[in-house]
C-alpha cells in the first residue's frame, strides 16, 4: 500500500469540456492572422483529457486526472522560401493565446527572408524553448542507473561498474528536478509501477546527483528504488526575466535558433547528437538581431552543451508522453554549427 502526495492540479474543467467550435475559433485565429500577412497557414491545435486509476491487490489504489492543449503555427510565404514557427503547451487551454502566437510566426517567417550563408563553426547560440526540448528529451532519456552501472550511458565511470554520479558535468547553476507538488509543470502522483512520487534531483547545481532506479534495478543491487512525478524540470538558478529577448539583448555576437528538427543519437557514451535549425534562424550583433541567416546541422555532445550554458529562460511547459516537462530557452557558448543546410 502507497500514500501518494496531493500531486498539483493538471486539470482544467473549461479544456476537458471544450467543444469542436471552440477549437475552431483557436484555430480561425491563427489563419486570421496569415490572410492579414498574405502567409500559407499549417499547424495543429489539439485538446486532450485523460484519468489514470492504479489498484493493485497490495492495497496501492490512486487516480490522476489531466488535461492539455497544444497550438503549433508554421507560417510560411506562398512561394515556400520563408517559414516561422510558434507553438504552446499547456494544461489550461485558456492560455494557449493564439493570435499573439500566430504573429510570432508571422513575424519569424516575413523577417526571414534572403538569407546568407555563415561559416560552419562554433558560435554562441540562443536556443528558443521548442529547441531546447527537441535536444535534451535525449538526456532524459538517458537517466537511468542500470545503463550507467552496465557501462552503457555517458554516465557511466571509466572503471568498470561505477557511475558518474556525484560528478560536477553541467553549468553549476543548472538543476533537473521532478516533484509532483511543482504547480507550473504539474506531475503525477504515482510513478509507472505505483509507487508514491517524490521529489527527485537528477542535477543540482551542475552536479549529477542521483539517476533513477527501477525496482528490478534496485533489488538486483540493494538499493532503493526511485519514484519520480515524470515532470522532470530544466532550471536555472537566475533565469533571465524577458526570456528570449532578454537573452538576446545580452549578446555580444550569436545565433538565434527557432526550431531543431531530424535529431539523431549519434554516440549514447557521451550523449551526441545532431540535428537540423528550421523554421527562422537569425544572426545576433550587439543585442539586436541584424540579419537571416541559412540554416545549419548541429553535432553537439548535450553534458558539454548543458556544460556551456550562460543564461536561460523560466521554464516553460512542453507535453512528454502522459505528463508535462520543463523546458526554458538557453543562451549556450560555443554550440557546434558543423555545416550547412538547405532546410526552410
Amino acid at each position: 500500500a502507497q500514500r501518494y502526495p496531493a500531486a498539483a492540479s493538471a486539470w482544467d474543467a473549461a479544456t476537458a469540456s471544450s467543444s469542436a467550435a471552440d477549437r475552431a475559433a483557436i484555430a480561425g485565429a491563427c489563419l486570421n492572422v496569415a490572410k492579414e500577412a498574405g502567409l500559407v497557414a499549417a499547424g495543429f491545435h489539439q485538446v486532450s483529457e485523460s484519468a489514470t486509476a492504479f489498484v493493485n491487490s497490495a492495497g496501492a489504489t490512486g487516480v490522476h486526472r489531466a488535461s492539455s492543449a497544444s497550438l503549433e503555427c508554421t507560417l510560411r510565404t506562398p512561394d515556400g522560401a520563408q517559414s516561422g514557427w510558434a507553438g504552446a503547451y499547456t494544461p489550461r487551454m485558456g492560455a494557449l493565446g493564439a493570435t499573439a502566437l500566430a504573429k510570432r510566426a508571422a513575424e519569424k517567417a516575413t523577417r526571414w527572408k534572403e538569407p546568407v550563408a555563415l561559416p560552419p563553426g562554433r558560435y554562441t547560440a540562443i536556443l528558443e524553448p521548442a529547441a531546447v526540448e527537441a535536444l535534451v528529451g535525449y538526456l532524459f532519456g538517458s537517466l537511468d542507473r542500470r545503463d550507467a552501472d552496465e557501462g552503457t550511458s555517458a554516465f557511466s565511470a571509466a572503471e568498470a561498474g561505477k557511475t558518474r554520479i556525484g560528478e560536477t558535468l553541467f553549468s553549476e547553476r543548472l538543476s533537473l528536478v521532478s516533484d509532483p507538488l511543482d504547480k507550473a509543470i504539474p506531475g503525477s502522483p504515482f510513478g509507472e509501477d505505483g509507487l508514491a512520487a517524490r521529489r527527485f534531483v537528477a542535477i543540482d547545481k551542475g552536479r549529477l546527483a542521483a539517476l533513477p532506479v527501477s525496482r528490478y534495478w534496485a533489488k538486483q543491487k540493494r538499493l532503493d528504488p526511485s519514484a519520480d512525478a515524470g515532470n522532470w524540470a530544466l532550471s536555472f538558478a537566475d533565469p533571465d526575466p524577458k526570456g528570449v529577448e532578454g537573452l538576446v539583448a545580452s549578446t555580444e555576437r550569436g545565433i538565434l535558433v527557432t526550431r531543431i528538427w531530424y535529431v539523431r543519437m549519434l554516440s549514447p557514451q557521451n550523449l551526441t547528437v545532431t540535428g537540423l535549425t528550421r523554421d527562422a534562424t537569425f544572426l545576433v550583433e550587439n543585442g539586436q538581431i541584424t540579419q537571416p541567416i541559412k540554416n545549419f546541422r548541429i553535432n553537439q555532445s548535450l553534458v558539454e552543451m548543458l556544460r556551456n550554458v550562460a543564461g536561460a529562460s523560466v521554464p516553460t511547459p512542453f507535453p512528454a508522453g502522459d505528463g508535462w516537462q520543463g523546458i526554458p530557452a538557453l543562451k549556450v557558448n560555443d554550440l557546434n554549427f558543423s555545416s550547412l543546410s538547405d532546410a526552410v
